[in-house]
């Protein structure tokens, strides 16, 4: 079926080992909730999206909680909202080299998230990018001047929404007087220097 923000230029394919492929050139469309492969969100097991497209749909893979892989092409210059929000099964996931901003709840509540590492293009994350995400042991940031959303669910493995309390056990990875250490100093977050 299509999934292009053209129509046509992206196109989807759902096959019975419970992979979903996504090709074509350019933009996927976003969508609030309902993507064209909804009635398959308990089904999919892997995603490849292909080189040629350019950006991952808002809400994408919202909710695909039996996913365990995600490949993402060198193509691919940015991620929607909520792309992967609740995507419980997968462990890690490599951010294209071209993408330069995390949006909003980008990562939310991917509870088998372990390790990230963002590369030095990375300009900022967003509101929630890495919230409840109960396993995340690690996250390096590469960019000392990456933008951090000020707040303290921005990075968190839980969050008590009647105390208020943003737990968060792993460590956080950057340089020396970057954003990820002010970041990490403000909010009681274990911080160690790389490069």
């Amino acid at each position: 079926g299509e999934c292009g923000a053209e129509g046509a230029n992206v196109v989807w394919q759902f096959d019975s080992d419970g992979k979903l492929t996504i090709s074509g050139t350019g933009e996927m469309d976003d969508w609030d909730l309902k993507q064209p492969w909804y009635d398959y969100t308990f089904d999919i097991v892997t995603v490849e999206v292909k080189s040629g497209v350019t950006h991952v749909g808002e809400m994408a893979f919202n909710n695909f909680k039996d996913m365990t892989s995600i490949i993402l092409p060198d193509s691919v210059t940015s991620i929607g909202e909520s792309a992967f929000f609740d995507c419980r099964g997968i462990t890690s996931i490599e951010i294209p080299e071209g993408v330069t901003i995390l949006e909003d709840a980008v990562f939310y509540n991917c509870t088998g998230l372990e390790s990230v590492t963002l590369s030095a293009n990375i300009k900022e994350i967003k509101f929630g990018a890495f919230q409840n995400c109960e396993k995340l042991s690690s996250i390096t940031f590469n960019n000392p001047e990456c933008k951090i959303y000020d707040y303290k669910t921005t990075i968190c493995n839980s969050n008590d929404y009647e105390t208020g309390e943003a737990a968060f056990s792993g460590t956080i990875y950057g340089h020396a007087g970057s954003t990820a250490q002010a970041y990490a100093e403000k909010y009681g977050r274990k911080f160690a220097v790389i490069g």
